[in-house]
């Protein structure tokens, strides 16, 4: 080409946020190993050598199309499933870690609940626009924290937050992670009482 070559055009090309998940195909006369290779380290999917047939182009690009919409949807199946996994478990999926199945195994875990002490009264006495944001604002921190400290957080129930220690990551000691846990005094939500309560199963 006059102004630069394929591989300046491919680096270019995949230096766009806008393109560079477009599949790229090197049309060359070359048959040299390293060109091939460097052509593939800028991004590129596939090669063809001149000269080509226009059917088996074309079956290529239909082929590599095919690959990234479906390389698409697992990315989009993957920001789901990340909205309802901790996660811990969400990684150790993701990774290659752990398969995904139906099975049950049994692990000592460590239980930590917490609620907010006289969280009802509160409500009652406080505008939705003020106790929204607040809310909102403890739960995130207490989420944060937990997952600082090595815990997988199972669930919100109202003002409740219930975390486990052990799973999927076995961490040694678990007790001892959760209960110097510094939960309420790191929290960015205004002050307020909570209630606790550990278990060991």
């Amino acid at each position: 080409m006059p102004e630069m070559d394929g591989f300046e055009a491919c680096r270019q090309f995949k230096a766009d946020p806008v393109l560079a998940e477009i599949p790229v195909i090197f049309l060359t006369a070359s048959q040299e190993a390293d060109n091939l290779v460097r052509g593939f380290e800028l991004g590129a999917v596939d090669y063809l050598t001149k000269p080509f047939h226009a059917a088996e182009l074309l079956s290529r690009v239909r082929t590599h199309l095919q690959l990234r919409s479906a390389r698409l949807k697992l990315q989009n199946l993957a920001a789901k499933l990340a909205r309802y996994l901790p996660p811990p478990v969400y990684a150790s999926i993701f990774s290659g870690e752990r398969e995904v199945r139906v099975e049950t195994h049994r692990r000592p875990l460590t239980i930590f609940f917490s609620d907010i002490v006289g969280f009802t009264t509160r409500t009652e006495s406080t505008p939705d626009h003020e106790l929204v944001p607040w809310l909102n604002g403890y739960l995130d921190a207490m989420a944060r924290i937990a997952l600082r400290h090595g815990g997988t957080l199972d669930k919100f129930i109202g003002d409740a937050v219930m975390v486990f220690f052990g799973d999927p990551r076995p961490r040694v000691p678990a007790p001892t992670r959760c209960a110097v846990w510094p939960w309420p005094s790191t929290c960015s939500a205004p002050p307020a009482s909570a209630a606790s309560t550990f278990g060991w199963a």
